[in-house]
C-alpha cells in the first residue's frame, strides 16, 4: 500500500457546493490509489459582504439604461457563493421589495456574457443558476490574463463600446485582470461581495501537520505532498511554519500548486515547487502529481 500523504490547503467542497458527496480533489487523489491519507486544512475564513450587492442594486436602480451591461465577472467560487447566499437571504425574508430586487439582479444575467476563472467555479455557477438563467454565454478561462484577453477580444467586436462590466470580487482580489482591462479603456465596476482573512482556528491543525512531517521518516523517502491554491494561503502557511518551526520541513515535502500566481508566491519564499497544474481542475492537478510520482519511484 502506498504511503503518500496529501494536504490540501483549502476547504473541502462537498455536497453543498459541488453536488458531490466528496471533494473533487479528494476523489481524484483517492482514485489514483497512490495516497493513503488525505487531509484538508482551511487557511482562509470567508465572510459574505451584503453591502457589495446593495451597491450593485443601487447602481441598477439609478441607471437610466438597462442595456449597458456587457458582462459579469467572477474570478473565484467565493464570489459565486456570495451571490447565491445573498439571493437566498433575500428570498427567506419574503418581502416584496426584496423579491423585486432579486428579479432585478437576476435579470441582468440574461443575454449577457458571464466571465469566470476555472472550470470548478463555472460548474458551481451552472449548478446554482442554470434553472433560472441562460448559461450559454459563459466564458471560462484558466487564469486572469487569459480571461482578460477573452474579454478584450469580445468587447472590441461589439458595435457600440458604451457598455461596461460588473466584477463581483473579494477584498484581496489581484490586479492582473483589472489592469489589463484598464489598459484597453474598458469600463469596469467592482463590487466587494466577500472578505477573506486568515483562519486562526487552523493553527492547531497546522502545528499537528508540522509535527507529523518532522516525525515521519518514511524510509528517508519523501511522501508528503502539500498542495496550495492561493497566494494568501501560501503566506499564511509559510509564516505559521516559521513561528512554530525548529527545523525546516520544506526539504521533506513535495509542493504542488494551482496556477502560476500561487507558484510565484512560493518562489518569493524560496520554496521549490514540484508541480504547477496547467489548468485549475482537480483532474489535471492529480494527473500531474501521479505522473510525477510514477516517474520518480
Amino acid at each position: 500500500m502506498s504511503q503518500n500523504k496529501a494536504v490540501l490547503f483549502k476547504t473541502s467542497n462537498k455536497l453543498h457546493d459541488s453536488g458531490l458527496d466528496i471533494d473533487p480533489y479528494e476523489k481524484a487523489l483517492k482514485d489514483s490509489l497512490l495516497f493513503d491519507q488525505i487531509r484538508f486544512i482551511k487557511v482562509l475564513s470567508v465572510q459574505h459582504e451584503k453591502k457589495g450587492f446593495q451597491d450593485y442594486i443601487y447602481h441598477m436602480n439609478s441607471s437610466s439604461h438597462d442595456d449597458n451591461i456587457f458582462g459579469l465577472i467572477f474570478t473565484s467560487s467565493n464570489g459565486i457563493k456570495s451571490f447565491d447566499s445573498f439571493i437566498k437571504q433575500q428570498q427567506q425574508q419574503q418581502q416584496q421589495q426584496q423579491q423585486q430586487q432579486n428579479s432585478l439582479i437576476l435579470s441582468k444575467f440574461k443575454s449577457r456574457y458571464i466571465f469566470i476563472i476555472g472550470e470548478t467555479s463555472t460548474n458551481l455557477f451552472k449548478s446554482l443558476f442554470s434553472t433560472i438563467m441562460d448559461t450559454t454565454e459563459i466564458k471560462t478561462e484558466s487564469n486572469a490574463i487569459e480571461l482578460s484577453k477573452t474579454i478584450i477580444k469580445l468587447y472590441k467586436q461589439q458595435q457600440h463600446t458604451t457598455t461596461h462590466l460588473h466584477y463581483f470580487c473579494g477584498n484581496q482580489r489581484r490586479d492582473e485582470l483589472v489592469n489589463q482591462l484598464a489598459l484597453e479603456n474598458i469600463p469596469l465596476k467592482e463590487y466587494i461581495v466577500y472578505k477573506s482573512e486568515n483562519d486562526e482556528n487552523s493553527l492547531l491543525d497546522i502545528n499537528n501537520l508540522y509535527n507529523s512531517i518532522i516525525s515521519d521518516n518514511s524510509n528517508n523517502s519523501i511522501k508528503w505532498w502539500l498542495i496550495f491554491f492561493s497566494p494568501s494561503g501560501v503566506d499564511y502557511i509559510v509564516n505559521t511554519f516559521k513561528v512554530i518551526n525548529k527545523e525546516s520541513i520544506w526539504e521533506r515535502v513535495r509542493v504542488a500548486t494551482i496556477g502560476a500566481t500561487t507558484k510565484n508566491r512560493l518562489d518569493h519564499h524560496s520554496i521549490k515547487v514540484d508541480i504547477v497544474s496547467s489548468t485549475p481542475t482537480a483532474d489535471q492537478l492529480c494527473k500531474q502529481i501521479i505522473e510525477y510520482i510514477n516517474n520518480n519511484k
